[in-house]
């Protein structure tokens, strides 16, 4: 037991080590060599932001992304997603009511049980799709 608590502590002290004592800096570098990021012990705080400033502003903007390609492709996948979700709900309620209609008592009862999650499940799912596009519409309005 007195080992296993010796070994932990010289292990700790290594680690602690490596932390704090062995300090490695690492250089980010471009294609051309150029240094790109310079770490030093000595930055403050508007330094780092104001590097964080310089990097953002010389980024590229170049091939960014068409908004109204991103819009259509999103309405389209919206359309998709809701045709599926009727036809899923609307089978769902085809299915049980033919079910109900052909039941005796015992089995209309529970058909009745099943209604509660097939309607909580079409207010979910009309609900999600009916939010998702007041979202969409609200946030063109901002842009």
């Amino acid at each position: 037991m007195k080992k296993s608590k010796e070994l932990i502590l010289c292990l700790v002290i290594i680690i602690l080590c490596n932390l704090f004592v062995f300090k490695d800096f690492s250089y980010a570098e471009n294609i051309e060599g150029e240094s790109i990021i310079k770490v030093s012990e000595t930055t403050t705080i508007d330094e780092t932001i104001q590097g964080a400033k310089d990097f953002i502003s010389e980024a590229d903007t170049t091939g960014t992304i068409d908004e109204s390609s991103l819009k259509n492709n999103i309405d389209y996948i919206y359309n998709i997603f809701f045709a599926c979700g009727m036809v899923v709900a609307v089978a769902c309620g085809a299915y049980l009511g033919i079910r109900f209609m052909c039941s005796s008592v015992e089995g209309k009862s529970e058909i009745k049980e099943l209604l509660i999650p097939y309607v909580v499940g079409c207010v979910i799912i009309f609900g999600a799709f009916g939010i998702w596009k007041i979202v969409i519409i609200i946030m063109e309005r901002f842009n």
